[in-house]
């Protein structure tokens, strides 16, 4: 008769079990529903994020650092952001515009730049769609310009091509002797 609560509802008895072993694994997978878009800029080739939940576009770590090697002018501002967790913070950041080229278009467009930022992505958010005129169709992964909606361009794939055995890690965590109730 086993001593569980839950097997055996009857049973009140509780079980000491002893451990002192833990695995403890990490994984990073892709996501496949990234709406990720081919620009130019700076005479660089870029894959950045078609983000509508971002009212303003903004440049990550290395479309930055690009602009830096690049010499362009940063403007310094302070800024009010409100976060995906609807959390609100106010912090430095720097603007700037360059001209992002996209399928034989070309749209010049203000950045925000977070300096402090490590390992952020490049968003364009809803001023560069709207500027641009992009629909995104989530649903069916691609996307095209709203006065030629019969060319459609399919959603990048992650550059990083790192395999996702690489990125896993494994961590043995040794706990003190003890008793654990169950």
């Amino acid at each position: 008769m086993s001593g569980c609560p839950t097997c055996n509802p009857n049973s009140s008895k509780r079980t000491d079990v002893a451990t002192n072993h833990i695995n403890a694994y990490t994984a990073q997978t892709k996501s496949p529903r990234l709406t990720l878009i081919d620009i130019n800029f700076c005479g660089k080739k870029g894959r950045v994020c078609g983000d509508t939940g971002s009212s303003h576009s903004t440049a990550g770590e290395k479309m930055y650092q690009v602009f830096k090697d690049k010499r362009l002018l940063f403007q310094e501002t302070m800024l009010a952001m409100s976060l995906a967790d609807c959390q609100q913070t106010t912090g430095e950041a720097l603007t700037t515009q360059v001209m992002i080229e996209i399928e034989g278009r070309s749209v010049l467009t203000r950045f925000i730049i977070l300096p402090k930022a490590k390992g952020n992505r490049t968003l364009l958010g809803t001023d560069f769609l709207n500027s641009a005129g992009l629909v995104l169709d989530v649903k069916n992964p691609f996307w095209y310009f709203w006065d030629n909606p019969t060319h459609q361009y399919p959603f990048g794939e992650e550059l990083d091509t790192q395999s996702i055995a690489e990125k896993m890690s494994s961590n043995n965590c040794q706990l003190r002797e003890g008793k654990v109730k169950v």
